[in-house]
């Protein structure tokens, strides 16, 4: 236990106060205690955990959304609209590789040490699922109404 628990005299206190004040001095030690001894949980870094690469890729496609809505001309608008196509389909590249690489490493674990495949099986569940980006024509649709109609148009 810390220094903090083992300094108050609790016979003392016990009879010189009542119950309640008595509980919450108790937990106040608990506490700073634990603020003290108690690990850290790390951050997976500056960025939320997005590995570097797709961190990049993000970036380009914003710079590469500035300089679209800079051009004058729609030959300069086309080519930058193609660049970011591009980029979003290696962003999409770089998440299935990743999800690949974190189920294959799941699986290999799974025998020395299942809570990782159980807690990746829980992370599967419990996710939110978003519709979208829908492609059509070679071309990214990223509006929920588009996207309904679209689905209402290749289900009818």
């Amino acid at each position: 236990m810390g220094k903090g628990m083992n300094d108050p005299n609790w016979d003392e206190k016990s009879g010189s106060t009542d119950a309640i004040q008595l509980c919450g001095e108790f937990i106040e030690l608990l506490e700073n205690s634990a603020k003290e001894n108690a690990p850290k949980r790390g951050k997976k870094g500056s960025n939320g955990g997005i590995p570097r690469e797709r961190k990049k890729l993000h970036n380009r496609i914003k710079m590469l959304k500035r300089d679209k809505h800079r051009a004058y001309s729609k030959e300069k608008k086309k080519s930058i609209e193609k660049k970011i196509l591009e980029t979003e389909q290696k962003i999409i590249e770089s998440k299935k590789n990743e999800r690949l690489e974190n189920e294959k490493h799941c699986i290999d674990c799974m025998k020395d040490n299942p809570r990782v495949f159980y807690s990746f099986i829980n992370k599967q569940r419990n996710r939110r699922i978003e519709i979208g980006p829908f492609k059509k024509d070679k071309e990214f649709i990223y509006d929920g109404k588009e996207i309904c109609e679209c689905l209402k148009t290749e289900y009818t």
